[in-house]
Formats: C-alpha cells, structure tokens, sequence
C-alpha cells in the first residue's frame, strides 16, 4: 500500500466541492471525468467556498488555539545579500514564509549549530532603522525586527548587518494566507509556452512566477510544470519543461484548447491529519452557498469532524507535559462543553 506523503492540495478541495455543488467540467462533450469548473463563475465560488472553509476551520480551535499552527521560522542570514531570501540584495533584510502574519511567539536565537554564544533579541523595527541611518555596520547581529513587506508577506531585519553567513530561529504563530488559482483553456502551447488570450492585460507580468501550471483536460493532461516567467499583456505562461504526473521529465505537451489550472500553493496549511476536518468545513460552507446541498455537511463538521479534529490536535502535545487536558476524552459532548466555555 502506497504511503500517505500530503494533504488535500487545494484542486482536491475544489473538485470535491464542485461535486457536492453539481458543477464540474466534464469536457467540452460532457463526457469526461469530473473536474474543476471552467465557467469564471463557477470556478470563482469554488475558490472562495474553500478558501471559506479553512478560514471556518480555523476559527473552530480548541480554547487555547491549534497546535499545529505553532511552528519555528529558520532564517538562513547571508553577510553577501545574495540568498534566495534577501530583499534588494540586502544582507540585513530578508522575506518570511507567507504563513508568517507577524505573530512572534517567542524569542529569536541563534541555532545551535552556529558555533558561537551570541545574543540576539527583538526591538522594533524604528529602532534598527534609526541605527542604519546613521551608519551601517557589518557584525555579529544582536537586534531583530519583523515588520510588513508586501501586503501579504512579511521580513525580518537585523542590525548590525551580518558579517558572515548564520541561521536565527524563532517560533511564530502560522496564518492563513488565502490560497489562489486560475484555470482557462489554451489559444496555443509549445514545449516550453501556453498562452491563453483570455488572461491579456487582466495581470502584471511576472504575477503567476513560481505557481505550478497542471494539464487537466486536453493534450497533454497531467502534465504540469512551475511557471518560470508570465507575459501579462498575451497572458504567455513560460515554463523550462512539462513534467509527467510522477515527476520526471518528458511530460507530454499541451496544444490548442488544453484545459490548464495554475495554483500559488500545494495544500492546505494544517497537515493531512486535518485532511477530513477542513474538507468537512469547505463542505459545511458549500451547503450555505448552495440552498440545493442539503445533506447535512455542516452538522457533521460540527459534530464528528471537529471533534476528531480536536482530538488529533491533542495528541500533538509533547509526552513529557502528560495529559493535554486531565482526566478528560474529547467526546461529543465534552467538545461542545469545551466550545460553550471557550
């Protein structure tokens, strides 16, 4: 039996949504298997339901908050400002990933492998600016501050400026940033191209870099790749090569009216074992879009997925601190005594 290695990506989430919702894309015959909507609107409350649902789990946590999004940050400091990571070839700045929202949970240190016993703590980030003003310095840095980059992503800064390559941690409370996709069908494609018409001038160039681009009808179904480049105003996706649903090279390549998915993200951010739990709630919040869906989603997210949700999330409590809540089992009627004091 093959090994369970990931959760539901966010296209399982919205074909199974579209399901319950009686509107997926069967190809342009009707025939075909089922899949993601093509029709813009369709494709669109997909989207949102999902997005909704995990917004819906999320917001379902025991008192005291899921465990899961606790998580630890690992910054890999580059004295060159040349690392995947640094902004404007800065080696004093540096992006996080886009599940940090600016919620440190605790202090920033140096790892224990750096081979020496600096100190490093949080201050704002006026403060570091203040300082560089005046002059900047290269060293060992001793200050750290997080602060907004983008409107969905944020950075860390040290001061003063490192002087050679080391790694900070630090824990951090994970959010939600939410999940994004597209799906059209092709004017064109080549080994290396798609290009779908529909989408010129509608964003920037570069918008879809790095999302992963999948086949889902048409030749070259499976095929997928990461978008290396994309060319707003002939919305022109560039990719090194289409690879084969294991993987490898050699993908077969699209053509003329494929049906493509491109997609910011893999899955969603709590882990498979939540993998019912959130398709519960993505389900829950479809049967509210959706007066025709009515088979009793929400009262089984409530009621049988949260609880084990619950329960799970327990069990990530570290041994040595016992019993996560004493002498108590996350029963149904335990949970919603839980959720009534909450």
């Amino acid at each position: 039996m093959a090994e369970p290695t990931s959760a539901y990506s966010l296209y399982d989430l919205m074909l199974r949504v579209a399901k319950a919702a009686s509107i997926t894309y069967n190809g342009s015959d009707g025939q075909g298997r089922d899949m993601v909507p093509i029709e813009e609107f369709d494709f669109d409350a997909c989207l949102n339901i999902v997005n909704d649902g995990i917004k819906l789990f999320i917001a379902s946590a025991p008192p005291d908050g899921w465990r899961w999004m606790n998580r630890t940050m690992t910054v890999e400091l580059d004295s060159d400002g040349t690392g995947d990571d640094n902004i404007e070839e800065d080696a004093a700045r540096y992006q996080l990933s886009d599940d940090f929202q600016g919620e440190v949970t605790g202090d920033i240190t140096y790892a224990e492998d750096s081979g020496h016993g600096a100190r490093i703590q949080w201050v704002s980030e006026a403060t570091i600016r203040r300082m560089r003003e005046v002059q900047v310095l290269e060293g060992t840095p001793d200050r750290a501050a997080v602060l907004p980059y983008t409107n969905r992503r944020w950075e860390l800064i040290v001061d003063p400026q490192p002087s050679a390559d080391d790694t900070l941690v630090f824990p951090y409370r994970a959010g939600f940033a939410a999940m994004q996709a597209k799906n059209g069908t092709a004017d064109s494609a080549t080994a290396t191209t798609l290009v779908d018409g529909d989408l010129a001038d509608l964003y920037p160039d570069d918008y879809f870099n790095g999302w992963t681009i999948k086949i889902i009808s048409g030749t070259g179904r499976n095929s997928y790749a990461v978008v290396t480049d994309y060319t707003g105003s002939t919305g022109t996706f560039t990719v090194a090569d289409w690879l084969a649903i294991d993987g490898s090279a050699g993908g077969k390549d699209p053509a003329t009216s494929s049906v493509w998915f491109v997609y910011d993200g893999e899955t969603h951010p709590a882990g498979m074992v939540f993998d019912e739990a959130v398709l519960g709630a993505c389900l829950a919040k479809a049967e509210l879009e959706y007066p025709d869906i009515q088979v009793g989603y929400m009262q089984k997210f409530l009621e049988v997925d949260l609880v084990k949700a619950w329960q799970a999330d327990a069990r990530t409590a570290p041994r040595r601190l016992g019993r996560l809540l004493p002498g108590r089992e996350y029963t149904r009627g335990r949970f919603w005594n839980d959720v009534t004091k909450a």
